[in-house]
């Protein structure tokens, strides 16, 4: 076959010659190897499917396991109208082939309902068997998936807390400490591994000293009521120590800093990790960077979402997103791995002008009122839809009428505020139970991966409400987040007591 001949019959528009010519460059006979190049042309030949599906099938492409991955993204995103069946059949192939990224991602097929998988693939235990051949050619998720997998309860046939602890033991060790509640929760409970309360307590401590209240914070001072004077001293100093010398710190300090959850103090350390000296210094100096130096977060970006790097993104990395310079070219280079693209841009793009470029909304008091009621009657009913005991044990004593009826009392003395916030408030118990339960809003099967996203997002905004709005497009639940939004356009933030409505206004913001 005449590779020139074949050329000049596909750009006249012949479909059989396209579908050719797309196997050609995927396979690299008769030209230089280009998925590129045979993914464009296998779109266009897709007007026929008869016609393609006959030349470019799984049988033809068993021998090139690469080139099998890019045409099940092919048929999965490019071609139209897309056939997940026959994407996944090509991804059976490529991940048989020994392609890591494809064993990965049909990993994730299988685990979901598997109505676009193969019988013989369907079910939590190929899915395991799949993220495990790709934790043998190191991706960097795989260690995430399978203790994911292990340890959901709704499929108790492949529940094994031991294999769940060690497998959330090295995505700790890998330097991503979103789970150190769940390590600390294992040792308390001696489920996976043996009962320590010394490590259960230095896990909770550091899941529990980032955040100002919640669920982690009353597991922590549980365990604290077990130890004896003498072993908390110990295991104090020694966490201590551990938070001061990690580097993780970069990634835990937030705006308001670290807290002591025994003492609800602040905590005043002395960090080895320059990184870790404070936001304000990391952001002036991220802001101060040359294009050049923009440009290589984005390639770390880049490699971090294809797999090819296990860099972990923490606050650091990802204050590259908080530039106002960033154009839109660069914002669709960030976000190109995620279908609704331009949606995950737009609400993006509404969140940092609310947190960091300061959007102002002018409202008058009686609106601002009104927005945040609806908010906390919004997160009432999202925590009563939650069917759990420890939950309505939580919810007792608060309700709609509390919400609606309970008296006002606005204040601009942050102080004042404050002291409210960091006692045990109906709206913290609120606010508690949904960050331990927004995971769950998502559905994470998407192809790239959306926790890659929501991890770097959660590391930007230290706010869970604001990344479960940016990845609306992928929630499984219907939330409304115009009430909370308005709210922090207004320049406010309130906490619910049982007695009454404090709500903060900045100083700085003048009510419409």
């Amino acid at each position: 076959m005449n590779f020139d001949v074949l050329l000049s019959a596909a750009e006249g528009g012949d479909i059989e010659s396209q579908a050719k010519l797309s196997l050609e460059y995927l396979t690299g006979n008769l030209v230089a190897q280009n998925f590129n190049d045979g993914c464009e042309w296998l779109a266009k030949a897709a007007a026929d499917r008869t016609v393609t599906d006959s030349i470019i099938n799984p049988d033809k492409l068993q021998p090139y396991p690469e080139a099998s991955l890019h045409v099940s993204t092919a048929y999965r995103s490019s071609v139209s109208p897309a056939d997940n069946k026959w994407a996944n059949l090509f991804l059976i192939n490529a991940s048989k082939g020994g392609v890591v990224n494809a064993a990965f991602q049909l990993g994730i097929e299988c685990s979901g309902p598997g109505i676009d998988v193969p019988s013989e693939y369907r079910g939590h235990k190929h899915a395991i068997y799949w993220f495990q051949k790709a934790l043998e050619g190191d991706h960097p998720q795989a260690h995430r998936y399978l203790y994911a997998r292990y340890k959901d309860e709704n499929y108790p046939e492949t529940v094994d807390n031991e294999k769940a602890f060690y497998h959330v033991s090295k995505i700790v060790e890998n330097g991503s400490y979103n789970e150190c509640a769940a390590i600390g929760r294992m040792y308390a409970a001696g489920k996976g591994t043996e009962k320590n309360l010394g490590l259960a307590f230095q896990w909770l401590y550091i899941a529990a000293c980032t955040v100002t209240k919640g669920a982690v914070w009353d597991e922590l001072k549980a365990v604290h009521a077990q130890l004896s004077e003498s072993e908390y001293e110990t295991v104090n100093s020694t966490t201590l120590e551990w938070i001061r010398k990690n580097a993780l710190i970069s990634k835990m300090k937030t705006q308001r800093g670290l807290v002591d959850p025994i003492s609800g103090d602040a905590l005043d350390l002395e960090f080895e990790d320059a990184q870790a000296q404070g936001d304000q210094n990391t952001k002036r100096r991220v802001q101060k960077e040359t294009t050049a130096e923009k440009e290589a977060l984005i390639s770390l970006w880049h490699q971090y979402c294809t797999g090819a790097s296990d860099v972990d993104f923490d606050r650091f990395h990802t204050l590259f997103f908080e530039d106002p310079k960033l154009t839109d070219e660069q914002l669709n280079d960030i976000f190109q791995y995620y279908s609704h693209k331009d949606e995950l841009i737009r609400r993006f793009k509404s969140v940092c002008d609310i947190k960091f470029h300061r959007s102002v909304l002018s409202i008058s008091e009686i609106e601002l009122e009104q927005f945040v009621r609806q908010d906390l009657e919004i997160r009432l009913n999202l925590c009563g839809a939650i069917d759990n005991q420890e939950v309505d044990e939580l919810l007792k004593g608060i309700d709609s009428a509390l919400i609606k009826n309970t008296k006002l009392r606005l204040t601009k003395a942050s102080a004042e505020f404050e002291s409210v916030e960091n006692g045990d408030t109906a709206s913290g118990r609120l606010y508690g139970i949904l960050y331990d339960d927004l995971d769950s809003f998502f559905d994470t099967s998407d192809m790239v991966g959306i926790p890659v996203l929501q991890k770097a997002l959660t590391s930007l905004f230290a706010d869970p409400i604001l990344v479960a709005y940016v990845l609306t497009p992928y929630a499984t639940r219907d939330i409304d987040f115009e009430p909370y939004l308005s709210t922090l356009k207004a320049g406010a933030k309130y906490v619910l007591t049982l007695n009454e409505l404090v709500i903060y206004v900045d100083p700085r913001r003048k009510p419409g």
